[in-house]
């Protein structure tokens, strides 16, 4: 209780300098920081760390028509998947072109033809003679050498040649793989190989050609654009939320050729 009594004064409390105003100031904002420095900390510790980089393995496969003069760069396998439409777009590519039909190609012969690239270490695309073949096309090449029962109508061999590398690298290359059929043909130019049994043999002038048009120029021409299928091959896994893609090509046999690349780029080439 406060009391006033006659002829009693009462005492004010004195009033703070100017500089312990200040200095009060300056203590509530030390105190500040503090607290919204120790509350960044505790919110970094709760969020979690970035992961380490993901690595992205795949195939690409680049051809060359020589029969439509049209080119090819597509990537059909990624991480255990085969991709749709790299799938699709390579089957345009070996498809019969007499009459532009396709056929599923085999996937283990996109994957050999991979593998010749990297065992003769370049990326250049195969010169294409002869893919996918309907059975009234390979009826009339028959008389010409073909076999009857010819791997081309089941979408599981090519014919093939490279401007970088001399026939026979190309045709000592395939024997190294034993991945299939490998036949010998300099009189025109080609290699076939398949995915049938290993077997070997050896073509001359005799044997039976797909075309008799000289080798053009490459250019680039890109495929025309696939029509959706009603049951697609699985996607790829997306990535789960890497900081970023090391992608190796060549499938389970990384190189030294890396390149960055954002998760699901490779859906476009």
């Amino acid at each position: 209780m406060v009391f006033d009594l006659p002829g009693a004064r009462c005492a004010k409390a004195p009033r703070a300098t100017k500089g312990a105003e200040m200095d009060q100031e300056k203590t509530l904002s030390r105190r500040k920081v503090l607290a919204f420095a120790g509350a960044a900390l505790v919110s970094a510790a709760a969020k979690p760390a970035l992961g380490a980089p993901s690595i992205l393995y795949f195939r690409r496969l680049s051809l060359y028509n020589v029969n439509t003069g049209e080119s090819y760069n597509s990537v059909f396998w990624a991480n255990d998947y085969y991709i749709p439409q790299g799938l699709k777009s390579l089957d345009w590519a070996l498809r019969d072109f007499h009459t532009n039909t396709t056929h599923p190609i085999d996937p283990r012969l996109l994957d050999l033809l991979v593998s010749l690239q990297e065992k003769l270490d370049t990326d250049e695309p195969f010169l294409l003679t002869s893919g996918y073949r309907t059975p009234e096309t390979n009826a009339r090449l028959v008389a010409e050498g073909a076999a009857v029962n010819s791997l081309h109508m089941q979408g599981q061999a090519a014919d093939i040649s490279l401007r970088g590398r001399t026939l026979g690298q190309l045709h000592r290359a395939a024997l190294s793989l034993r991945g299939g059929g490998v036949g010998y043909y300099p009189a025109h130019n080609f290699v076939h190989v398949d995915v049938g049994p290993f077997r070997t043999w050896g073509g001359g002038a005799s044997s039976y050609v797909a075309t008799s048009t000289s080798t053009p120029a490459p250019t680039s021409t890109p495929a025309p654009t696939a029509t959706p299928t009603a049951s697609p091959s699985p996607a790829p896994r997306p990535a789960s939320s890497p900081s970023q893609v090391v992608v190796v090509r060549g499938g389970q046999h990384p190189t030294t050729k890396t390149v960055a690349l954002k998760p699901g780029a490779f859906l476009l080439n």
